[in-house]
């Protein structure tokens, strides 16, 4: 009776032990950012100095949490004033070193990089002038607080 008392212990002790391991593999293998999907955030960008800054912590963000086409964020970066020199086709920072290739980074995981209207006409420019998959809005902050009313965080690098 002790053996087979021992034998079904044994046995329970193994099947809660082969779950726990099942279900560490399963959030493993599904991605553990420490954080539930769901997310959303809007970026906003208007001062060029603090891009380098920005593209950094929406790439930190992504990390965090995986990225916009693993379906566990939304998240945007709105560009206007200064900020639209951050999108412009072979813009650098200080040190030299292009913006384009960190925003198409961003971009090819989802990120939305949206650019004031208003700030393009003020500023003389054109969208032919932006990186390519920039997209167009009327204004820049009437698009952060329209993100803003549809639920997203809003984050000033």
């Amino acid at each position: 009776m002790k053996a087979a008392m021992n034998n079904v212990f044994r046995s329970a002790v193994f099947g809660v032990g082969a779950i726990a391991m099942v279900l560490g593999a399963t959030n493993a293998q599904a991605g553990d950012y420490g954080y539930k999907p769901g997310q959303k955030a809007v970026y906003q960008v208007n001062e060029i100095d603090r891009a380098n800054g920005a593209l950094r912590n929406v790439g930190n963000h992504l990390e965090a949490t995986g990225t916009p086409l693993e379906g566990n964020i939304d998240l945007a970066v709105v560009s206007h004033s200064s900020g639209v020199y951050m999108l412009l086709e072979g813009a650098t920072n200080s040190k030299g070193e292009l913006y384009e290739p960190k925003v198409q980074d961003l971009m090819s995981k989802g990120v939305a990089f949206l650019q004031c209207r208003k700030t393009l006409q003020g500023k003389g420019l054109k969208k032919s002038d932006l990186v390519d998959g920039v997209e167009i809005v009327p204004s820049g902050v009437g698009e952060v607080a329209e993100k803003q009313r549809n639920g997203y965080a809003y984050v000033k690098p």
